[in-house]
């Protein structure tokens, strides 16, 4: 069976298979729809996640994906009754923590280094500041005051020319600016208080520690930029993965998420990273550049039958995702032989973790990572591959070029899932943006189970609002949940002590009959919810329904209801929302 959504997208070859199926359908991002599932091996389902890149505190975004599918995959593995093999990875290896780490590292360092006069600490912060405004404002800088900032003088008169911040083209000229903006206005305000100091000779040491803390994002980059090439000790990078890959866990275990059948990580599989590059060389998809391999996208798109950006065609071309995919640490280059080319392998630079290959030393580049550690686990072929949606170009759409560039397939992922964007105060929520709360802050306001309920009342593709208001609902929910199994436990309790007694009397009448067929409705819809791909919001109304059906009920007083039938519904209730997590 072919499917395809219009002319412009590739076809999609619907799986078949001669085992029984269960009639689950899911959103396809590869389709755009919903199409049944039917897994490759009977009622095995093999499943990658792409996992975190470890160089930072995890936030409510990520929650937003990991508890969102698994939510799916407890769904499929619990009620459905799949068998599921589940891999996800660890990204160990990658700019974002290599520059973090040594960001970290440096600014460690310049702290402890005794022989720093508070001058030279101010002096150090004031050029890093100037750097950081110039660079990241070079615009509003030039058209607004006219010169390069050099003086606090300049700040004040740049501040005051872009309102405080506030400027309406300042604010939209780019998604990071409001970020820099503060970053470099606590700086400037440190540094105020810092320089009045030393210059009545009252400087304390520990006034420059919080400068210097105050400054760390202005300070971090000037420091590296200066002396990042003199970080070879690797350790430094492989400690600062390993501490967030364990807060990562920390903060899953606390929701709640399922640890995975297997857990990769990139510095694991380099070996095999190096072999699955030189496969792609030699079918003719990738080409050397002074040590670093780069995908070729035009020798692979439309040979063979092959498609490139399957999930977003549109995104081809986007300059600006495709330089984020790159890294920050890589620079464009110029022997590339196309704009959308994307490295394999990334030649190290000095201050970078590095390993041997045929093209010199060097390391992976991020899309080839996923694609190697899946198809080392689960084959040359994986049902479902699943990621926030934020990832589907480039990332997503590379690895599929890569993975089936190396096979020579046409279907490396059978079903592509994205969780949609979480949003807070109307924006996406990114670590990138610092437009954060971190998992352990929302765990100090919220339960881990009002966090599961604000999610299973959103559909899992669709952006998700994070607020007061949101979860204000989740909280009504899982509070009328909990208040119904704590109301009706000891109802049932006192039933299992006498119900061999009989009174002689006939308990199920009409409404003992209408509770029953509610339930049996509730039944209906929430199995056809879930079939209908995961769909959490329509169960969860099921569920609130019929709980209350049962509450109206109990309230005709224990002498005029039918326990037995009350366990029922109360077993169902239960089983569903242990499915849920």
């Amino acid at each position: 069976m072919m499917s395809s959504n219009s002319s412009n997208r590739p076809v999609w070859n619907q799986p078949e298979s001669t085992y029984p199926q269960t009639g689950l359908k899911v959103f396809n991002s590869l389709t755009k729809s919903k199409v049944p599932f039917v897994p490759r091996e009977g009622n095995n389902v093999s499943w990658y996640g792409c996992g975190p890149t470890v160089y930072d505190a995890a936030h409510m975004g990520h929650a937003c994906s990991y508890v969102t599918f698994d939510i799916i995959r407890r769904i499929m593995e619990d009620y459905i009754g799949y068998d599921m093999s589940v891999v996800m990875n660890i990204t160990d290896v990658d700019d974002k923590v290599i520059l973090r780490a040594r960001q970290k590292y440096l600014l460690k360092q310049y702290q402890d280094d005794a022989s720093l006069s508070p001058e030279q600490v101010v002096g150090d912060v004031t050029a890093a500041f100037n750097e950081y405004v110039n660079k990241h404002f070079k615009d509003f800088v030039e058209s607004r005051i006219g010169k390069k900032v050099a003086t606090s003088e300049d700040w004040k008169e740049f501040v005051a020319a872009v309102d405080q911040g506030k400027d309406a083209a300042f604010v939209a000229s780019d998604e990071k600016t409001p970020m820099h903006y503060n970053a470099a206005s606590t700086a400037f305000w440190a540094l105020s208080v810092a320089r009045l100091h030393v210059s009545e000779g009252k400087a304390r040491p520990d006034e420059m520690l919080t400068l210097t803390n105050s400054a760390e994002d202005v300070l971090s980059p000037w420091l590296d930029r200066q002396h990042g090439a003199e970080v070879t000790d690797q350790r430094i990078f492989r400690d600062l993965a390993a501490f967030w890959e364990k807060d990562f866990f920390e903060d899953m275990d606390a929701l709640n998420v399922r640890r995975p059948h297997v857990l990769t990580r990139v510095s694991e599989f380099v070996d095999d990273i190096v072999r699955f590059v030189q496969r792609i060389i030699d079918n003719g998809y990738a080409y050397e550049v002074d040590g670093s391999v780069y995908f070729d996208v035009g020798a692979f798109d439309g040979k063979n039958d092959h498609f490139y950006a399957k999930l977003e065609p549109n995104s081809k071309g986007n300059s600006r995702l495709l330089a984020d995919g790159e890294g920050s640490l890589t620079k464009e280059e110029l022997n590339k032989r196309s704009l959308s080319d994307f490295a394999l392998w990334k030649m190290s630079k000095p201050g970078e973790p590095r390993w041997p290959s045929p093209w010199g030393e060097g390391r992976p580049g991020w899309h080839i990572e996923c694609s190697v550690m899946a198809s080392e686990i689960l084959g040359a072929q994986i049902d479902v591959h699943v990621g926030g949606i934020d990832l589907a170009f480039p990332h997503h759409d590379n690895e599929l070029c890569q993975s089936e560039a190396h096979f020579e397939n046409h279907q490396w992922v059978n079903y592509f899932m994205h969780a949609g964007h979480l949003n807070i105060e109307g924006l996406k929520m990114s670590k990138s943006l610092k437009n954060f709360i971190t998992i352990k802050e929302a765990l100090n306001k919220y339960s881990s189970r009002q966090i599961r309920t604000l999610f299973l009342l959103s559909q899992w593709n669709k952006p998700l609002f994070f607020d007061a208001k949101s979860m204000e609902e989740a909280i009504v929910i899982e509070k009328s949940l909990s208040n119904f199994f704590a109301n009706t436990t000891a109802l049932l309790r006192e039933f299992r002590l006498r119900q061999s007694e009989s009174d002689a009397r006939r308990h199920t009448l009409a409404p003992e009959l209408d509770l029953l067929e509610a339930l049996k409705d509730a039944k209906s819809q929430v199995h056809s919810a879930l079939l209908d791909s995961f769909d959490t919001p329509t169960a969860m109304r099921a569920i609130q329904e019929i709980v209350s059906r049962t509450n109206t009920y109990l309230q005709r007083g224990r002498d005029n209801i039918d326990l037995q039938i009350v366990q029922t519904v109360v077993e169902y209730v239960s089983r569903i929302m242990r499915v849920f997590g």
